[in-house]
């Protein structure tokens, strides 16, 4: 249940794989993860390995456009700007 449901549950190695594998499935940019059922310090601590040892490898296996502060160029924009 935990391999193939939605859940992030398990090491950071299998949550990483999980969601590397949804992304390639769905192409998502944005994930949101909850940690409900904690305490308020093991809320803390699951975010904290989140923070620590998934998103840096996420950051870098899912490059994303989602916090660009600069407009996304159309094809046209960015064949122009090419020409210049």
């Amino acid at each position: 249940m935990i391999a193939n449901g939605p859940a992030l549950i398990g090491s950071p190695e299998q949550v990483i794989e999980k969601i590397l594998n949804y992304h390639e499935a769905f192409g998502h940019q944005v994930l949101s993860i909850s940690v409900d059922g904690l305490t308020e310090s093991e809320q803390e601590e699951q975010l904290q390995r989140f923070a620590e040892e998934v998103l840096p490898v996420l950051k870098r296996e899912i490059p994303s456009t989602v916090w660009d502060s600069s407009p996304a160029l159309s094809e046209e924009e960015k064949a122009a700007s090419a020409i210049h």
